[in-house]
């Protein structure tokens, strides 16, 4: 079996697995649902993770995220389709709602105040208005992987605009961008909608540009290439 058409079905196991036992599967797992040796699963998830599809582990290739999903706990608990998950960053934990096409409730806190936050997000993406709170961003799309464990720590939600900006003047990112929550999670929607879909592939980047501009996101900030 071609290396490729491997990667697909490990994928697609993964994905299954998240649908069904409600958790991220381990390389034994996947290479027992599908009857591969262990050694040619490894590497396969090795392979994915290259491909950012995945994020491994350090010290391994078992998955520390397959994003929206975090295998670890995490600050962004989110209660969906009857289970709990946790998810790396904000822009995940809004995310999950729209991978599982269920209605999910994100509990976190203020990043600047550690005030309890919850926000109900929509399988389509809509959220009651709430124009208070707000999502960060501290480091520009195009440098989103020079540090990715960096850049996820920045993505947090804030009870407000306020509360984001007393944040960053601390904290001192490189480059912030702020969302109002109804933005915010109209871009974890489009982005992570089919990612347990059998035929999902990453965005190539004109088609993340394409996305970034008809939800109207700040175009320097949000820019690729």
């Amino acid at each position: 079996m071609a290396d490729a058409e491997l990667d697909r079905e490990v994928r697609i196991a993964i994905a299954r697995s998240i649908k069904t036992r409600g958790k991220i599967p381990t390389i034994a797992t996947v290479a027992a649902d599908l009857g591969k040796h262990v050694a040619a699963v490894d590497a396969s998830f090795g392979r994915l993770a290259d491909g950012r599809v995945l994020r491994s582990r350090k010290g391994s290739h078992e998955v520390y995220a397959y994003s929206p999903f975090s295998a670890v706990p995490t600050d962004f608990f989110v209660t969906a389709g009857g289970r709990v998950w946790f998810a790396i960053d904000a822009w995940d934990a809004l995310g999950i709602p729209a991978a599982l096409g269920e209605t999910g409730v994100i509990e976190t806190h203020c990043a600047d105040c550690s005030e309890s936050l919850v926000v109900e997000v929509e399988a389509n993406g809509d959220t009651e208005l709430q124009t208070w709170t707000v999502m960060q961003v501290g480091v520009p799309a195009r440098d989103f992987w020079k540090d990715i464990d960096y850049t996820e720590s920045t993505i947090q939600l804030f009870r407000s605009e306020e509360h984001a900006e007393r944040w960053r003047d601390k904290a001192k990112p490189p480059a912030t961008t702020i969302l109002p929550i109804e933005q915010a999670t109209a871009l974890a929607n489009a982005w992570y909608k089919d990612k347990l879909d059998p035929d999902w592939r990453r965005f190539t980047t004109e088609e993340a540009e394409a996305l970034f501009d008809e939800l109207a996101l700040d175009p320097e900030f949000w820019r690729l290439s």
